[in-house]
């Protein structure tokens, strides 16, 4: 039940946005884009990070199927800096 309240969030990700991770406990926190007035912090837990890393490497490997592109992706490392676009 909502509790009368929904909530709904868009977010578009392009080249170049500041991506920092942390891990706090047994979670990790991914902070997308700037300050914390302007930007968006996802928290996982280590089941959910894997849910979200499975189906993330499924939609990436459909993507590139469509499109022919063989790009890989950087490897994270503990904490990912701002990448510069290419």
């Amino acid at each position: 039940m909502s509790g009368g309240i929904i909530v709904d969030s868009f977010v578009k990700m392009e080249a170049g946005c500041p991506v920092t991770v942390d891990i706090v406990g047994e979670q990790v926190q991914f902070r997308f884009g700037g300050e914390r007035s302007s930007g968006l912090t996802l928290v996982f837990s280590e089941p959910g990070l894997a849910q979200l890393a499975a189906v993330c490497a499924g939609a990436l490997e459909s993507m590139r199927s469509a499109s022919g592109s063989d790009r890989s992706m950087p490897k994270p490392a503990g904490r990912a800096e701002p990448v510069a676009p290419s």
